[in-house]
């Protein structure tokens, strides 16, 4: 890695990877409280990145946010995933994880807000610690320089590789402990290996093209700005095909309905 030119900004990426904050809901999923909507709750405050809210962060990532914004966009994120995501993704997941599906079921509606909230306020609470500046007072390791990153960005890289791996072993948990019920669904796996790669490969196409051309125009290959643009863009992409997929997927559900005696 080479240290950054001198008076040169350094290559910033001010908090964790998005799906890591997820990890933040694990102490909760033994509670009455829906996980789905603290899982949401803990990545609601970044949906701005990945859709076309035109929200600054600044908003998002605040207290008032939390209550507003964040629980607002919460909301229709659960709802989506709860009835209209929810049943296709897993039809079109692999059996390991299929055949595993759990039963959608909260003790209470209004435990939804609540858990997105909590989850909200998680998000907002762990970004503190990577956010450059926020504590260079108090831990003076947060702004000082390591080549091209400050501390901030190194406490940033191992907040999101410890999420990740510990959202990695409870999903392993679970699997283990989950016994697999056999179920029928519409997709064949035939379909569902060739969506897998078509998504995949449309994924790994975006975000090269966007990348080159960020290089291209003089970003610099160290730069987690550049990436992060390469990374949400493709992302916000994929997923808008995946919502349409799974909108068909209730279509072709339905029609079934209809046409069973």
């Amino acid at each position: 890695m080479r240290a950054a030119p001198a008076g040169a900004a350094l290559y910033r990426c001010l908090v964790p990877f998005t799906l890591s904050h997820a990890a933040a809901a694990l102490p909760f999923a033994r509670t009455a409280l829906p996980t789905a909507a603290l899982v949401v709750g803990t990545m609601a405050p970044d949906l701005p990145y990945f859709l076309p809210l035109f929200l600054p962060r600044e908003f998002s990532h605040s207290i008032a946010g939390v209550f507003t914004i964040d629980l607002l966009v919460g909301l229709l994120a659960f709802l989506l995933w709860a009835f209209v995501l929810r049943a296709p993704l897993f039809d079109y997941s692999p059996g390991w994880l299929r055949e595993r599906m759990p039963r959608l079921a909260f003790s209470h509606p209004l435990l939804v807000p609540l858990a997105i909230v909590i989850g909200a306020l998680t998000h907002i609470g762990l970004d503190v610690f990577t956010h450059e500046g926020s504590l260079d007072a108090v831990i003076p390791f947060m702004g000082q320089e390591f080549g091209p990153f400050s501390g901030a960005n190194l406490v940033h890289g191992v907040f999101s590789v410890v999420g990740a791996v510990l959202i990695a072993m409870w999903v392993r948990r679970w699997v283990l402990r989950t016994p697999r019920v056999a179920s029928s669904g519409l997709v064949s796996d035939g379909e569902r290996r060739r969506w897998t790669w078509v998504l995949a490969a449309a994924f790994l196409v975006l975000f090269a093209i966007i990348w080159i051309a960020e290089l291209a125009s003089g970003v610099d290959v160290f730069d987690l700005h550049g990436l992060f643009v390469a990374f949400t863009i493709p992302v916000g992409i994929v997923g808008a095909v995946v919502v349409a997929l799974c909108v068909v997927w209730r279509i072709r559900s339905s029609a079934r309905l209809r046409s069973s005696p």
